[in-house]
């Protein structure tokens, strides 16, 4: 992950590398932020907690694809072919 780049910025470096067919989509909204922090929060609970806890990620970023979460994006998903 390298933050800082631009959507136009990481089309012209897919460019240069010989990529095609380039999408950037936004993406980790509010949802996926809140999954990732409750996962990292338990990192040390006990297993129980954790499997509960488990299909939470995969749930936010199912959400996040239907449109339903909150806030900016901050993160980038590139989509490229090589030839």
């Amino acid at each position: 992950m390298r933050h800082g780049y631009s959507p136009g910025e990481l089309i012209a470096k897919c460019e240069r590398a010989g990529l095609h067919g380039i999408t950037v989509t936004p993406t980790a909204r509010g949802l996926v932020w809140l999954a990732k922090d409750l996962g990292d929060r338990l990192k040390t609970a006990s297993l129980k907690r954790r499997a509960v806890a488990a299909p939470l990620p995969a749930v936010a970023v199912r959400l996040e694809r239907w449109g339903i979460t909150w806030g900016a994006a901050r993160g980038l998903f590139v989509r490229a072919v090589r030839s």
